[in-house]
C-alpha cells in the first residue's frame, strides 16, 4: 500500500493510493487503486475525484480475468464516469461504459444539465479466425433550462 500527497500553491490536494494484493501462482489476484482527489478553493469550490481499481483474476494459466473500473467524481460540473472492462486471456472481451453528466447553476435562474451514455461492446473470438463483435450504444440527452 502507497499513498502518495501532495500540496501545490494552497490551492489544491492530491491524494494518489495504490494497493496491491497477490495471491499464489495460478490464483493471482491484483487490485490496483488509485484514488485522486482535488480540492480548489477559487470563487466557486470544485472538487474532483478519480477513482482506477484494476483487479487482475489468473485461474490456471490460460484463463485470465481482468476488470477495470474507472470512476470519475466532480461537484460542481457534476460529473459520474463508470467505465467497466472485463477481459478474459481467452479472446472474449466484454466492455461497458457509461457517462453520466449533470451540470447545474443557481445563479438568476436554474440551468440543468443530464447526459447519460450507455456503451456496451462485446468481442470473442474464436480459434483465432472466427470474431463475434456485439456493439450496443445507448445515448441519452436531457436538457432543461428554466
Amino acid at each position: 500500500i502507497c499513498v502518495y500527497t501532495c500540496i501545490y500553491s494552497m490551492r489544491g490536494v492530491c491524494i494518489y493510493m495504490c494497493i496491491y494484493m497477490y495471491m499464489p501462482v495460478y490464483m493471482c489476484v491484483c487490485v490496483y487503486m488509485c484514488v485522486y482527489m482535488c480540492i480548489y478553493t477559487h470563487i466557486y469550490a470544485y472538487i474532483c475525484m478519480y477513482i482506477y481499481i484494476y483487479v487482475y483474476i489468473y485461474i490456471y494459466r490460460y484463463m485470465c480475468l481482468y476488470i477495470h473500473i474507472h470512476i470519475r467524481i466532480y461537484t460542481r460540473i457534476y460529473c459520474v464516469s463508470i467505465h467497466i472492462c472485463i477481459h478474459t486471456h481467452i479472446h472474449v472481451y466484454i466492455c461497458i461504459h457509461v457517462h453520466t453528466y449533470v451540470y447545474m447553476h443557481t445563479y438568476m435562474y436554474m440551468y440543468t444539465y443530464i447526459h447519460i451514455y450507455m456503451h456496451v461492446y462485446i468481442c470473442a473470438d474464436i480459434y483465432t479466425y472466427i470474431c463475434i463483435c456485439v456493439h450496443v450504444c445507448i445515448y441519452m440527452h436531457i436538457y432543461v433550462c428554466v
